[in-house]
């Protein structure tokens, strides 16, 4: 059974230039679609149920009179970053509740009052300001609030500025993925005012997605560093490692970048023998996962080991060891008095749940 109906058809001679993707709304998405999502969704990305994607106007942010409209728009939105990059957000009353981004109205950064601002060109574009995308007909905007100091931010009893990894388990997916996609971006931000290839100043370009150097004419883009994360299994035992810094009792999947010229499957192995000396066979990828702590793209897999013997390097990790299957059972029920595991919305429990409850 198709959800959609409207499928996008692509010209017989196609040319993207006169195509308008902003218009493309709908796909063909079928039952077993869902399912899958609903299994390889986590934090931080978005969720396809809802069909309530963002997008990005990635075709469009070349366009000044876009720009300016969404500038001007009434209905646009903002979410509003501290010092520290949290985000405001409002709470619930209860010790665990929902979590919604504090949206504000763009009106009250008073664009209108800064000289030559509206309509703002394209090199004009100031930084700590970056549209996010469109949803339902509203463009959203992400503010890094340490470049406007003339704008005062009040937390309220409901709306505060916290820690994204700390709330992350508590936003609705949709939400999350923005303030992951805006979290990276402005950190990026802070981090490369420079250009890299002339050491002159950038500019913001591509409405606070990317930076030019009027130096040189390089063009900067955030990178997102590639990162595998994978669940080791030998028959009914599982390897798991932890970090000297965690909790008591506490372990997890093993993980590590991703290097130059590697292909996920060969990062697989290296890192798991670098990390505990186990050789791995067999690699199959299960999913990803947008990590912005500060710009990590974790690689999800499930692999299978060919040895046995453990042999910790103790400056990767504090501990590794193998876990049978029962006792990771238990640690998912919150049963287990040996063993805790990561929070729920991190693809790292999702690959222990898939191996523990696999038939």
């Amino acid at each position: 059974m198709l959800r959609s109906v409207q499928p996008f058809q692509k010209p017989s001679s196609f040319d993207r230039k006169k195509v308008d993707f902003h218009r493309i709304r709908s796909y063909q998405i079928t039952d077993a679609d869902l399912s899958w999502n609903r299994r390889t969704i986590y934090a931080f990305s978005s969720d396809a149920n809802s069909m309530e994607l963002v997008d990005r106007c990635n075709t469009r942010r070349k366009d000044e009179s876009f720009l300016n409209h969404c500038l001007t728009n009434p209905n646009s939105r903002m979410v509003l970053f501290d010092d520290d990059l949290k985000p405001l957000v409002l709470t619930s009353a209860q010790k665990r509740g929902p979590v919604t981004v504090a949206w504000q109205p763009l009106a009250l950064l008073k664009l209108d009052e800064l000289k030559d601002a509206i309509p703002m060109k394209l090199n004009a574009i100031p930084k700590g300001l970056m549209l996010l995308g469109i949803k339902n007909d509203i463009p959203y905007f992400a503010i890094d609030t340490t470049q406007w100091p003339q704008f005062q931010v009040k937390q309220e009893n409901s709306a505060k500025f916290l820690n994204l990894r700390a709330i992350a388990g508590d936003l609705n997916r949709s939400e999350g993925a923005m303030l992951a996609h805006a979290k990276t971006v402005l950190d990026w931000q802070r981090t490369h005012s420079f250009c890299s290839n002339c050491g002159k100043e950038n500019r913001v370009a591509g409405m606070g997605t990317a930076f030019h150097c009027d130096s040189c004419k390089k063009e900067h883009h955030p990178r997102s560093d590639p990162a595998m994360i994978v669940l080791v299994s030998k028959g009914d035992r599982c390897l798991l490692g932890r970090q000297a810094v965690w909790e008591k009792g506490r372990y997890s999947t093993l993980a590590g970048f991703i290097e130059p010229g590697e292909t996920i499957e060969d990062a697989v192995r290296r890192e798991v023998w670098e990390e505990s000396g186990i050789q791995v066979g067999q690699v199959a990828y299960e999913g990803s996962q947008p990590w912005p702590f500060p710009r990590s793209f974790m690689i999800g897999c499930l692999a299978t080991a060919t040895s046995d013997e453990v042999k910790v390097n103790l400056d990767e990790m504090d501990d590794a060891r193998w876990f049978e299957r029962s006792e990771v059972l238990k640690a998912l029920d919150g049963t287990s008095t040996m063993l805790s595991l990561p929070p729920s919305f991190a693809i790292s429990s999702h690959l222990i749940r898939k191996w523990a409850t696999q038939t």
